[in-house]
């Protein structure tokens, strides 16, 4: 679900002031973006497209706290953030 206290920080710093402004700036309609805060099944696109906007990942824009967990043989396991993810298996 699309975070409504995640979505209101990101407009807030982008300066964006209603829904209605953000429909306006993003090309979403309005009642697309009700409908995705209110719980409903959101396309995969139009997250892409409010992500792309507020210059975040999904993870970020959806609040979800997703990891990586490296299982190693002698039990010394590694968890890390999806968003060093890219370091992760860059390094």
């Amino acid at each position: 679900m699309l975070s409504a206290i995640k979505l209101a920080e990101l407009m807030k710093e982008k300066g964006i002031k209603s829904m209605y402004e953000l429909s306006i700036q993003t090309e979403i309609p309005y009642s697309t973006l009700n409908y995705m805060i209110s719980g409903h099944d959101m396309y995969v696109g139009t997250l892409l497209i409010v992500a792309k906007f507020f210059d975040v990942s999904l993870e970020e824009l959806l609040d979800i706290p997703y990891g990586i967990v490296n299982y190693k043989e002698n039990g010394e396991n590694e968890y890390h953030d999806t968003r060093s993810y890219s370091e992760f298996y860059m390094s």
